[in-house]
């Protein structure tokens, strides 16, 4: 419960900080990027998901280089995600 209490009050904030959903500016997306990938590398795909969804809202008004770096991070996030999902089913013996 707390985790998701908690994940409730990040994904709230994202969306105060983003302007309630307006488009981000290129240093604002560059600062999301950076975020994205320290939570794809901890493992919180939740929080950088949310930061990707936030990315992809703007990516037609950011530069052709980051447009394309976002399209790659989401590459990056899906594989990661099926990874997760994939060694939650793993049974090990005895378990």
């Amino acid at each position: 419960m707390i985790r998701y209490t908690l994940l409730v009050a990040m994904t709230f904030s994202l969306v105060m900080v983003s302007g309630c959903g307006g488009k981000l500016t290129e240093e604002e997306a560059k600062d999301t990027v950076a975020e994205v990938i320290q939570c794809m590398a901890d493992g919180d795909l939740s929080k950088a998901e949310a930061g990707l969804k936030k990315l992809e809202k703007s990516k037609d008004s950011l530069p052709e280089d980051m447009q394309k770096t976002i399209g790659d991070m989401r590459k990056k996030f899906d594989v990661a995600e099926k990874a997760a999902k994939a060694a939650e089913d793993i049974k090990l013996p005895g378990s």
